[in-house]
This record gives structure tokens, sequence and C-alpha cells, in this order.
């Protein structure tokens, strides 16, 4: 009993100790042997905290942890050097804890922390990071993600921090500036520079805020306050909304994003967007359907391969008009007709040259190899000259390159309009009344004997455009449908309203591809002028299956051999059905062998005599199309109809389900069979026995004998 009285008598006199010594504190913990109490403890920023020995001899170290030799890592270190505790209680020390975050600690002496005197202080206050969670602030959501990632521990720091936050509507016009969509908005390398201009530094709240006044930010620029129609602005932006209080600053919202000096302004294409000297330039980049490509924002991320850095040496508004009166047309005329992508293409590199990287005697290739244009540098007393034409402004810096500009056009090397059989025309159109958003990312490569003289894109708007080639005698030409357009989907919806119409010299209409609400399609083995055929173009029609799918055969061709030789090959690259013209002679043997692309189920095709017969059919709801192998085109033998009545053959039993024999009066040397289609079938030498048809499915066959007389030919069917 008197054990019980002296241990309650104790732990009064310890509380009361207690209270008198944590008088000027927030919190107490008391120091004993091995143990401080309470051993975790949460307070809010600016707390005291009083440490009170009652047992021992220890101290309070927050600097480097004893158990493994490290620091503590704490927002601040503290120590309390040693002093030995008493029954009824010695004040250690008192500590304010002012920055926010956790506090790890132990008793350094002997080995008292090995035998667990450890603690740890959670200092735990209302952030601005802790604001920009909740649903205080309206219209902050996007914007708010983007500063608790990119500037948590600034945000979550003692500050005093004034942080000026964008609305959505003002991230929304960075997006659509920049070409980003918000997953790659929060990945943008210069993202947290431009937050960190949005934070100054100290507590700013309305009512401090006055025109003239300069705040400095965590970036190291300064921010300008100014007034506007009563409205308090930043740097030009709008406050909308004020003192959002944390405990270590204040939020207010602004209507536009900030962006300190030094960086990029955007990307190639916004740069000539914004210049009022390169108008020109502009209307002209919209009409090649090069807007997408000069906004790739390849500083992003390399593992999404977007195309870029580049390098434009960008043409004034006055070289363009100076370049139109050399040519004899308007300003307008230039930059909309048939070569204005050869000019835009031959001012574009595909890599970033600043003038330091700039050296006398380079030589800068477009990035577009089929223009085959290349820019020599020259420089001399300190001027930068391309292709002769010295550089006005240089080093505008872009997120995807440079730009440079210049006050002449580089000029292109342009094919020849004229050829020995004349001058074809390729018009590009777009059809009313569908939906579309014109031409751009959609191509047309303009091929001659397999070579690209020409890639192609109309408007995007309704009025169509036209290109104008020298073809030569035996040129072949081929008209290939492209696309940049990744997603098959946006193919399905936007492409049925543009087509193509191929002209000839004499203005006849040579080609078209399709009617208005059809996949445009590609044609191949169009001739000019060459020598004429004595039997005609086989006409090879290919097929996609897949209603929502334009990436034709994907990897898939057909590969054509005229008498064993090989003639060329057909890719399908777009669209679901295209064209390709094979020229033949009388008594060609023409072999299309079929190579599969990822999903051959999907594809099948047709072939045509050039008398518009169907010879071969690869057609199938359930089998994937085969090679057809020994087309006989044009035969020259004389036709059954006009065959003369004194045959020296003869055959039976006609019709027949097996067997077919052959009864001659002459020695026969070879026997053929032809499908109505066409196909040879069966070819030997005859070793007078029956021919075996029984593999032969039911219908009509020409039979061709070949006797020491001349040929023969008779007309057998098969019955299965």
């Amino acid at each position: 009993m008197k054990l019980i009285k002296f241990i309650i008598s104790l732990l009064f006199s310890l509380i009361l100790f207690t209270l008198s010594f944590a008088q000027t504190a927030d919190h107490t913990i008391l120091v004993s042997n091995y143990s401080f109490t309470p051993s975790e403890l949460t307070i809010a920023p600016g707390d005291k905290v009083a440490f009170i020995n009652v047992e021992g001899l220890h101290n309070v170290n927050g600097i480097t942890n004893t158990l493994t030799g490290d620091s503590f890592y704490n927002p601040e270190d503290f120590f309390i050097s040693e002093i030995e505790g008493i029954a009824s209680g010695v004040l250690m020390g008192e500590i304010t804890f002012d920055q926010p975050g956790t506090y790890q600690y132990d008793c350094s002496i002997g080995l008292h922390a090995q035998l667990g005197m450890t603690g740890s202080i959670e200092v735990d206050a209302f952030t601005i990071t802790d604001l920009l969670l909740t649903d205080t602030i309206p219209e902050t959501n996007l914007p708010g993600l983007a500063f608790r990632l990119l500037l948590d521990s600034l945000l979550d720091s003692n500050g005093p921090l004034t942080l000026f936050i964008p609305n959505q509507s003002a991230v929304n016009e960075v997006q659509d500036l920049l070409n980003l969509n918000q997953f790659d908005l929060l990945g943008f390398v210069d993202l947290p520079a431009a937050l960190e201009y949005h934070v100054a530094t100290g507590l700013w709240l309305a009512d401090d805020l006055n025109a003239g006044m300069i705040l400095p930010t965590v970036y190291g620029q300064n921010l300008t306050v100014s007034e506007v129609g009563g409205d308090l602005q930043i740097n030009g932006a709008t406050i909308v909304s004020t003192n959002y209080l944390a405990d270590n600053g204040v939020v207010h919202v602004i209507d536009k994003c900030l962006a300190p000096s030094g960086l990029p302004k955007a990307t190639i294409w916004d740069i000539v967007k914004e210049s009022d000297n390169h108008q020109l330039l502009e209307e002209a980049i919209i009409n090649t359907g090069l807007v997408e490509l000069l906004r790739a924002q390849n500083d992003l991320d390399p593992s999404l391969d977007l195309p870029g850095p580049f390098t434009l040496f960008a043409p004034t508004d006055a070289a363009f008009e100076a370049y139109g009166q050399q040519l004899g047309v308007s300003s307008a005329e230039l930059v909309a007709g048939q070569f204005a992508d050869d000019i835009v293409k031959a001012h574009i590199i595909g890599s970033k040259k600043q003038s330091t990287d700039l050296f006398n005697g380079q030589q800068l290739p477009s990035y577009f190899p089929e223009i085959n244009q290349t820019n020599q540098i020259t420089i001399n007393s300190n001027t930068i000259f391309v292709e002769g034409i010295p550089i006005e402004v240089a080093d505008i810096q872009a997120y995807n390159g440079v730009v440079h500009s210049i006050e002449e056009i580089i000029l292109p090397e342009l094919p020849d309009l004229v050829g020995t059989c004349g001058t074809w025309r390729l018009v590009l159109e777009e059809e009313s009344g569908y939906y579309s958003e014109g031409w751009e990312g959609i191509f047309i490569d303009v091929r001659i004997n397999g070579e690209l003289i020409s890639k192609e894109s109309g408007f995007v708007n309704n009025n169509p455009s036209s290109f104008e080639f020298g073809v030569d005698e035996e040129s072949v030409v081929d008209i290939v449908v492209n696309t940049d357009i990744t997603d098959p989907f946006d193919n399905f919806y936007i492409t049925p309203a543009l087509n193509y119409k191929l002209y000839g010299t004499d203005n006849e209409l040579i080609y078209s591809s399709g009617d208005a609400g059809e996949l445009m399609s590609s044609v191949y083995g169009l001739a000019a002028c060459g020598a004429p055929l004595s039997c005609g173009f086989v006409d090879i029609q290919m097929f996609d299956g897949f209603p929502y799918d334009t990436d034709g055969w994907d990897f898939g061709r057909i590969d054509v051999d005229i008498n064993n030789d090989f003639y060329r090959s057909i890719p399908f690259v777009y669209g679901r059905f295209q064209q390709a013209f094979i020229p033949t002679n009388n008594g060609d043997i023409i072999d299309i062998n079929y190579i599969p692309g990822f999903v051959p189920s999907e594809n099948s095709y047709l072939v045509n005599a050039p008398d518009g017969t169907l010879i071969a059919s690869q057609v199938s709801a359930s089998n994937p199309p085969e090679s057809v192998l020994d087309l006989l085109i044009c035969e020259e033998a004389t036709s059954i109809k006009n065959q003369s009545i004194d045959l020296n053959t003869s055959i039976y039993p006609n019709p027949t389900f097996d067997e077919l024999y052959i009864k001659s009066d002459v020695e026969i040397l070879e026997v053929e069979i032809i499908s109505s289609f066409g196909q040879r079938v069966f070819n030997a030498t005859y070793d007078n026995v029956a021919l075996d048809v029984s593999n032969l499915q039911s219908g009509t066959y020409i039979l061709k004998v070949q006797t020491v007389n001349g040929l023969e030919i008779h007309k057998f069917s098969v019955l299965q």
C-alpha cells in the first residue's frame, strides 16, 4: 500500500512539475532512461516543444542518426546538450519548430539509441499544396495538379509564398498554342521553370498589391503589378479571384499563364503565325499541309518519336512578292500554286542549326528528300548566307527547332512541266456536303517509273488545287494515296470528302479516284504515249475487306511476272481499293504472285483481261487469296470459231467426269488446258494416254493440241 501511495505521489509531482515547466511551451516531451514520452508527436508550425529530463544523463540529437551515422535530413537541425535528470524534472531546453515536415531525433549518449531511445515530431501545416488538393479554388484542377506534381516541396515549405495560379481557360490557351494535350503539358520541358515564375516570395494579400510594385519570384525574375480599369494585373494577367489562404502563404487566380523571359516562344509554326512579316509563308505552310509537322513538340519525350527538331529559313512577305513578280504571278497565286510545297520544303532542314552551329561550306539537305534540295552555307564579314541569301534575323528559338528570317526565296529544283509526251495535270478536290478537315495529313505521291517526283496535298478548304508534270515516251505513272494520320477512324470519316482526277495532254480524263463518299484509291501503271500494245492492259483490282480500315493490305503486295520475268511490285498502302494496269502483248503469260500482309483474310483481288473479261478471281468469304499463275493473255492462235473443220485430232468423252482421250491421225507433240478465266491449268508432253481431269472443277475448258501439222483447239466440259 505504501508503494502504491509513493508511485501516485511521484506521478502527481511529475505532472505538477511538467505543468510548471511547460507554461511557455505548447508541448512537453519527458526524457527518461531509454525513452522519450511521447516518442511520436504531431504539432503545428510555430509550436514550441519543451524537453524535460526526469531520469538519467541524456541529450536530444536531431542532427546525425546515431544508429546509421547518416544525417536525419530534418527540415532544420536541432540539438540539446546532455543534462542529468532528477525525479522532479529538469528543463533541458525548448525548441520552436517553424518549418513543416518530419523531424527525427535520438539520444546519442552511450547505447541509449540502440536501446530504443528515439523519437519523431511531425510538423503538420495546411500548406499551399494542401490547399490545391481541396475544391476551394474554382477552375484550377489541371493547373493545381501541375503545381502539386512539379513544385510540391516548394509549396510545402515554410514560406511565406504568394502563388498566382492560372485558371483552366488560361491553360487551354497554352495547350492550343503549344499543340499539347494535358498529359504532354505536364511533361513539357520548360514547365517547371514557368511554374516557378508564378510563385512570388513573401505574403502578398490582395490589399497589399498596388500598381507599380515589383514582386521577386522563386525563378529569379520579377513580376510587375499594374492596374487596368480597376482590375489588378500581374504581368498583364488579370487577377480574377483572391486571398485563398494557407499556413505558408496565399493563392490568387489569374486569367493568363505567365512566362519568364529567355524561354522559347512556342513552336516553329507559332513563330511564323505570330509574325507580321511572314504572313505569306504562313499561308504557304497551310496550303502544303505542313502545319502539324512544324507544331510537333519533339522536346517532350524522345520515346514519342515525333518529327524534328527543324531549322526553318523563313522568307519574309517581301521575298514572296519579289519571287512572284519574277515568275509573273501574284503572291496569292504563288503560295497557292503547285510549287508552293516545293518552295516551303526547300527552306526546312531536318535538324536544329543555330547560328553558332553553321560554318562556311556547310551543306544542309532539306528534310524532304523527294525535292532533292541541299542548301549551302557561306560566311564572310560576320554575315551568314544560305544559298547566297543573308540571314537577317537569326536564332529565333522554338521548342522544336530554330527560325532564321531571310529576305529572299531559296529557289527549289522544280520538275519539268513539259515532256516528250506533253504535260499531265493532277487536280485535288474536296467534295462539299461531307464532313472533312481538308487535305491536312493526306498526300498524293506522284511517281514516274517508280521515282517519286512530287508529294502533293490539297488545301484545307473547298478550293481545288492542281499539279502539272511532264511525261515522256514510255513513262509509267503511279498515283499513290498516302497519309500520316495514324487513327484509321479519322481516315474513315475525313477522307471520303477528298478525291483527285488525272488529266492528259489534251485535257482528257485519264483516271478518277472514285465517287464522292468513297475513300480515294491509288492507281499504278498509267502509261504515257508508249509503244502500242498488241493486246492492251490487264486490270488488277485489289480490295481490303475490313469496313473501317484504311491501311490497305498493310505490308501485303502483288508481284507481277510477265513471261517468267519480274515486271513490278504493287504495294497496297492506303484505302480499301486500288487498281493497277499491266501492259501486255499477244500471247503473254502473266503470273500474279500474292505476298500476304498482316491480315490476309481481309484481302482479295480480281484480274480483268484487256477486253474487260474476268480472268482470275481471288475473292472468298472464308479463305485468303492465293497467287494466280500462268494467265494467258490475248491468245494469238486462231479461235475455236474459225478453226478448220478438217481436224487431225478429236476428243472423247465430252463432257467428261475424270478422263479425256485424244484420237489423232498425226503425231501429238504437246497438250495444254486453259480455264475459262484464261489460266493455264495443265501443260505437258503428250504420251498417248488419257488426260486426268478429275482434279478440275466443273466448267468449260479449252484444250490446245500441238501436232506436227500445227495447233488445234477443242472446247470440252468437266462434270463433277
